[in-house]
């Protein structure tokens, strides 16, 4: 049997409202996931960067330890952005199947009101997130170079 033609594979009103909102809420929960975990990176990386400028000997071993940790995790935080925006854009997409096919009203408020891509927009949300710990690693690497005198910086 045909599961569109099919009566128990039907979507009720009831069922889109739930479908619909179960993507925006996973969305939602990508996103937190997001922000806590590069606001705890930016967190913990400001804290090292501080230790790391305000210490009298940099000569101690760990404190370029500190400068791989810090450059680590930041290119972790790059990673797990750059992945999670793959299953926003899935989920976003599912909602805007559903409801162009279960929402007639609605896909009249959204066509009339339209949406911002933000694929196009070079600061969106993810890119501003990449480029400060794109910064922060640089940061580290150029205040490590000058300390330690790798290069001719000062």
């Amino acid at each position: 049997m045909n599961e569109e033609t099919n009566e128990q594979y039907k979507m009720t009103d009831e069922n889109f409202r739930l479908f619909y909102q179960n993507q925006y809420d996973r969305i939602d929960k990508l996103e937190t996931k997001r922000e806590n975990l590069c606001n705890y990176v930016l967190t913990v990386s400001t804290a090292i960067i501080g230790f790391y400028l305000s210490t009298k000997n940099h000569s101690i071993p760990y404190t370029n330890l500190l400068v791989v940790f810090v450059c680590a995790v930041n290119l972790i935080a790059i990673v797990f952005i750059r992945k999670t925006r793959p299953f926003i854009k899935m989920h976003q997409k599912r909602a805007s199947l559903a409801s162009k096919s279960n929402a007639n009203e609605f896909n009249r408020i959204k066509k009339h009101v339209g949406k911002v891509d933000s694929d196009e927009d070079f600061f969106n949300r993810n890119r501003l997130y990449i480029y400060l710990h794109i910064l922060i690693i640089l940061t580290m690497i150029i205040f490590s170079a000058m300390i330690n005198k790798w290069c001719f910086c000062q």
